[in-house]
This record gives C-alpha cells, structure tokens and sequence, in this order.
C-alpha cells in the first residue's frame, strides 16, 4: 500500500506540474531510465504472442548526466 501511495503522490507532483515552470536538477540518466523499466518489467507480460518477448534494457557502462525534472522525464 505505501508503493501504491507513493505512486499516487508522484501522479499528483506530475499534473500540478503541468503549466508551471520546471525545477531542474543534475540526473545520472542511466539511474532515471533503470527505474522506469524496473517499473514497466513490473507491469508488461514477459511473453507477447506466440514466440514474441517483451525485453527492455539500457545499454551503457558509462553514466550519463543531464540536467533534467526527474518526474517529468520519468512520465514522458
């Protein structure tokens, strides 16, 4: 229930975000890109269809920074 609540409040923080202007921190984007798909493993079928798999991966050994609004980037 408490991931589901924390869930709920980032849906919030996004959409009272919408029309405002944008905070901006340092990222690593390897980090933000992991968490969303942790999160899309979580929610897709592992198999799609007859002999089709659903595989999500980031391929990169070296972190990649960027200044970007974290929960907005995760929701794009």
């Amino acid at each position: 229930m408490e991931q589901d609540l924390h869930r709920l409040q980032k849906v919030t923080d996004r959409f009272s975000k919408i029309g405002s202007k944008p905070s901006f921190k340092e990222e690593n984007l390897k980090d933000v890109i992991q968490s969303v798909i942790t999160y899309f493993q979580k929610r897709l079928p592992s198999r799609y269809g007859e002999g089709k798999y659903i595989d999500i991966a980031i391929q990169t050994a070296d972190p990649v920074s960027c200044r970007i609004n974290r929960e907005l980037f995760e929701w794009v």
